[in-house]
């Protein structure tokens, strides 16, 4: 769909495409590659399926649509209110498998490199991000394009300011053939539901999500909330009437359940009033770093990739030149426990203050089921760690014994080197540190995702 050429309406006006990117995550880890038993890695043993789907609908996006406005939208690591209002919202769901949270910092990286700012809210999810800026463009008189297939962001579709982008594989076997790409507006909706957008929230009380673990309506699926919906028009009036259903079943489950229902449309609305700001300037289409996508593409060992960013090479052999004698701070282990007492101002004027280089946070690891953990728990942060045996291999920034284990916080140019001696309480201080900052800086929009 050119510019020209939005839904409902041929007034050219500016876009701003907005990427479920969770959805599209999921999507590229479990979808079938054409001609792949395996799931593509690379030489190091990493998995790299999700990353490779990811960047290449990341790329035909660019190319194909070229976006006035772009925002890559993660969902936030802390739980959200729909925990807290209903205990087992998303309780079926099993924990995100390793070989897909290892890909999670490469796609960030990916984002990174085409110059895609990232987006989240800590107690909200994606959606409600999504939604929230969708209503600000719509306000400001430009059309938001939700890039998902998540059937909750139909509830947002408002010609023609608000429309959303399907990219459908073509490698999954369908009993209906659909199109690469479908934009989906008010007259898709209610085709594809029998519903108009408006009541999309009231369809998804009654019927509930398995997915998501939202109970709905006892016994009235999505079929008999259709035929609900399209006479009563509302949840609360089809509670208020349920006595005039003719479906026992129904009507039984309209009386005994009016409580879950309602909690149910509630879980499944998507919030509007998420503490965030459209910043159209930090959300403008810039051209990719293509230094940082030679780096990544290479060390992935995306061939096509890498060669068609080449160009970069010499610019990435500089920047490792420049960086192989990062600042260090030398400090024992007493010293270091003192600071940490004082660590958000110190870390603040690290991300407030210093924009380019490595923040590394160095701590003993004298067993291997410490580094594992430290592993485990920095992928599901989004934050990448090196493993060094040899702490002085080439770009560690250590000195010190072996079996250290060294953390990498892009973008903030301070090392600091944690004795041999320390504990591995003293490390778990320094990231709850780091991730308490991280936490308070969360919420903005920046045209670079600050790890901290």
């Amino acid at each position: 769909m050119s510019n020209k050429e939005t839904s409902s309406t041929a007034v050219p006006i500016e876009r701003v495409f907005l990427i479920d990117s969770m959805s599209h995550i999921f999507r590229a880890f479990f979808a079938p590659m054409s001609g792949r038993a395996d799931p593509l890695m690379n030489s190091q043993g990493q998995v790299t399926q999700a990353v490779f789907v990811f960047t290449n609908m990341l790329r035909k996006l660019l190319s194909d649509e070229r976006p006035h406005y772009i925002a890559a939208v993660f969902e936030s690591a802390e739980k959200t209110f729909r925990h807290e209002t209903f205990e087992s919202y998303k309780a079926n769901r099993a924990e995100m498998p390793d070989e897909l949270a290892s890909q999670i910092p490469y796609i960030i990286r990916v984002c990174e490199a085409f110059n895609i700012p990232i987006i989240e809210s800590p107690g909200f999810e994606a959606d409600d991000c999504i939604g929230t800026l969708a209503l600000q463009c719509a306000n400001r008189g430009l059309q938001a394009v939700i890039v998902s297939n998540d059937k909750d962001m139909c509830q947002l579709v408002q010609n023609p300011l608000v429309v959303c982008m399907r990219q459908n594989s073509q490698n999954v076997k369908r009993k209906v053939p659909v199109p690469p790409i479908e934009w989906c507006d008010e007259a898709w909706v209610e085709n594809k539901f029998g519903l108009p957008p408006k009541q999309i929230v009231d369809l998804l009380g009654l019927m509930g999500d398995s997915v998501d673990n939202i109970p709905g309506a006892p016994g009235i699926g999505e079929k008999g909330a259709v035929q609900l919906i399209k006479q009563f028009g509302t949840i609360e009036n089809a509670l208020e009437h349920w006595e005039e259903v003719k479906h026992k079943t129904y009507r039984e489950s309209l009386r005994n359940n009016a409580d879950l229902i309602r909690q149910s449309r509630e879980l499944a609305r998507i919030r509007l009033d998420v503490p965030i700001e459209l910043d159209l300037d930090s959300l403008r289409s810039r051209t990719p770093d293509r230094a940082a996508a030679y780096q990544l593409f290479r060390e992935l060992e995306f061939q096509s990739l890498t060669r068609e960013f080449a160009d970069a090479a010499a610019a990435v052999a500089d920047y490792r030149a420049k960086q192989s004698s990062p600042k260090k701070i030398k400090k024992s282990e007493s010293e270091m426990i003192l600071e940490l007492e004082r660590a958000p101002d110190i870390l603040n004027e690290v991300a407030l203050n210093k924009k380019n280089g490595q923040l590394l946070v160095g701590f003993a690891a004298e067993t291997d089921d410490v580094k594992s953990n430290a592993q485990k728990k920095l992928s599901q942060k989004n934050l990448d760690m090196i493993v060094a045996n040899d702490v002085s291999r080439e770009g560690s920034g250590f000195e010190s014994d072996n079996n250290a284990v060294t953390i990498l916080i892009r973008d903030n140019p301070l090392s600091i080197d944690v004795p041999l001696s320390s504990k591995p309480e003293v490390a778990n201080r320094i990231l709850d540190e780091v991730m308490k900052l991280r936490r308070r800086t969360t919420g903005t929009m920046s045209a670079k995702h600050s790890k901290l």
